[in-house]
């Protein structure tokens, strides 16, 4: 017997299925972000971060189901699920790149890092690097704000808590604003399928 050979890869979500998972996901990320409203509200900001941080990933899933439905693919892999649908950074990075496709323009252009006295330079940035930018702060700062750390903060290496947030990491409107614009994008694109979430 050849062992060597792959087995087709098994289907784990149909098509017929994809509707509902957008309109799930779509529907515990606006869950998501009313908590981290409440949270924020109370003063709580970082696991307010953490909820609206987890909101852009729930909708950059559903995004994710929004493309599969665009081109009319008849399953996802349960690979394909592991691989990309449970992959923090990829669902972000999706969000992200729904935001600038339907929300917000993103420049293209972003200073590069210079020497002392001279003028910056700017290099073209690609979509895709920038969302992958953006995706890797969003989980970096939702980590943040759910565990307590040693790191470096101003120079010197100390404990740093989600019970006593540092810097620009102090409040949490930024991240709920994004997951805001992230659920205009999904509705967005959601209406170009003739889909009303």
């Amino acid at each position: 017997m050849d062992n060597s050979r792959k087995s087709p890869p098994r289907a784990e979500i149909y098509s017929a299925e994809f509707e509902e998972g957008v309109r799930r996901c779509y529907e515990y990320a606006k869950e998501l972000i009313e908590s981290a409203e409440i949270l924020r509200d109370q003063g709580k900001h970082s696991p307010a971060r953490a909820l609206a941080i987890q909101a852009e990933e729930e909708l950059g899933k559903a995004a994710m189901l929004l493309d599969e439905i665009a081109q009319k693919k008849p399953w996802i892999t349960e690979r394909r699920w592991d691989d990309k649908y449970r992959d923090h950074e990829h669902k972000a990075r999706r969000a992200h790149l729904a935001v600038q496709k339907n929300v917000v323009k993103v420049t293209e252009w972003e200073p590069s890092i210079h020497a002392y006295g001279s003028e910056p330079s700017k290099k073209v940035v690609t979509e895709g690097d920038q969302m992958k930018r953006y995706a890797k702060e969003d989980i970096e700062r939702k980590f943040r704000s759910l565990y307590v750390d040693h790191g470096l903060i101003g120079g010197l290496r100390r404990w740093i808590s989600p019970l006593d947030p540092n810097g620009f990491y102090s409040d949490s409107d930024i991240e709920i604003g994004l997951a805001k614009d992230c659920r205009r994008a999904v509705e967005i694109e959601a209406e170009k399928h003739g889909i009303t979430l």
